[in-house]
């Protein structure tokens, strides 16, 4: 599902700089001194190269978290308009990861008409656990009320889980019928980002007629605050949610 801190200088990975050089007066070049093509004086910055440590590289992800074998993992992100926790049941070794607005911006608009799919949290969260376990996925943004306010009978009903995944699942495709039970189908495949993209059912279980299973939304609420909170049951993989 496509669910801290990024160094503000580094692009694509690689640390950005910036300077200029004076060319209007070559200095004067002391004795036993090494002189590179162009004329320009070398020994103080030979010296300097030689004892400055290279630049640490940004991490690899947001969010890293190491897994104890045969315990649960929880990682967390938080950003000014929302905040995720990623938590696996038991599983290996391995690291739960976080990024945030990572690649293509998830976007399910069209799939549920307001009020039945209001979007509250414009972060996109990607997540993946190494420990080969699956996992259980909450966000949370405040001030949802503010967004639900201003759609016309939009409620908690209407706080949905946006996911994109690299292999097919089960997406809404309307709103609930009059059984309770919700009209599904294959996820639609994203040609910009290569995954399959869509909005989380309920998860159901017996004695209902049809289960529904993870990928699934489990619970979400809105407080009297107006924060809104909603949680997902996720397989192991690398997803992106929102």
């Amino acid at each position: 599902m496509t669910y801290g801190a990024v160094d503000p200088e580094t692009v694509g990975g690689t640390q950005m700089f910036s300077g200029r050089q004076s060319h209007s007066r070559i200095p004067r070049r002391p004795r036993g001194a090494v002189v590179l093509a162009g004329g320009l004086v070398a020994a103080a910055a030979l010296v300097a190269s030689a004892c400055t440590p290279p630049p640490t590289p940004p991490p690899a992800h947001d969010v890293i978290e190491d897994c104890v074998p045969g315990e649960t993992c929880e990682a967390t992100a938080t950003t000014p308009e929302s905040s995720i926790v990623v938590t696996t049941e038991e599983g290996g070794a391995g690291q739960v990861t976080i990024d945030i607005n990572d690649g293509v911006p998830l976007d399910c608009t069209g799939i549920l008409d307001p009020p039945f799919y209001v979007p509250v949290n414009p972060n996109t969260y990607t997540i993946d656990a190494t420990n080969g376990a699956a996992k259980t996925v909450t966000i949370t943004t405040p001030n949802a009320d503010e967004i639900l306010d201003a759609v016309p009978s939009a409620s908690k009903w209407s706080l949905q889980v946006c996911f994109g995944a690299p292999v097919p699942f089960l997406s809404l495709t309307s709103s609930w019928s009059a059984s309770g039970i919700p009209f599904t189908a294959p996820a639609t495949l994203d040609p910009v980002s290569g995954e399959y993209v869509g909005l989380l059912p309920p998860c159901l279980d017996s004695p209902r007629p049809v289960t529904i299973g993870a990928p699934c939304v489990s619970a979400r609420s809105l407080d009297s605050a107006g924060t809104a909170s909603i949680t997902a049951k996720l397989l192991p993989g690398d997803p992106r949610t929102k």
